[in-house]
């Protein structure tokens, strides 16, 4: 049995607690081409700077570029609620963004997406993934630091400000994650 984080649950226990407490069921899966203005709200809504279908096509047609998306049961015929993209180079890899939409927040998708990116990784035997996220995300934060993450560096400046007046860009934290 592989070795797991305190915390970690596989993608099916998540499943099953959601069809016992009533609450429509999770599918996750690769992003599809009708997906990607829909993912261009999603991240428009959640970044000052987000990212046209056109930019997200571009970006997932690079190599080693992935995209999952979470959405009710029901798979492709529902709308996604967020999305994940990754980047895997060699044995390592990034979380390149990360967002949900507003209405869906608070509901466990965005870990419900961490957790079935660390399994399909693992799977792939990816041993190390990084991501960065803002210093003030304490929500953020927290998921990742619940999910096995540790900080290991920061970059000042990194996020432009979010339209509110503010002339200095928020920090990032870099953070990592051992996947075996």
């Amino acid at each position: 049995m592989p070795n797991r984080k305190p915390g970690l649950r596989f993608p099916v226990f998540s499943w099953l607690h959601n069809k016992v407490h009533g609450k429509p069921a999770l599918v996750v899966e690769v992003a599809q081409t009708g997906d990607l203005t829909p993912l261009s709200e999603i991240h428009h809504a959640g970044f000052s700077n987000g990212w046209s279908d056109g930019e997200l096509e571009k970006m997932l047609a690079g190599p080693g570029y992935s995209c999952l998306v979470a959405r009710r049961e029901g798979g492709g015929t529902k709308p996604p609620l967020g999305f994940v993209i990754i980047r895997s180079v060699l044995d390592e890899a990034e979380v390149i963004t990360i967002a949900v939409n507003p209405g869906a927040r608070r509901g466990g998708i965005a870990r419900y997406l961490m957790e079935e990116s660390i399994r399909r990784l693992q799977s792939d035997r990816i041993k190390t993934l990084f991501l960065e996220v803002a210093e003030g995300n304490e929500a953020a934060k927290s998921l990742y630091a619940g999910l096995g993450f540790s900080q290991i560096s920061d970059r000042r400046g990194y996020y432009p400000s979010k339209g509110t007046g503010e002339t200095t860009a928020a920090n990032a934290l870099v953070m990592k994650r051992d996947l075996g």
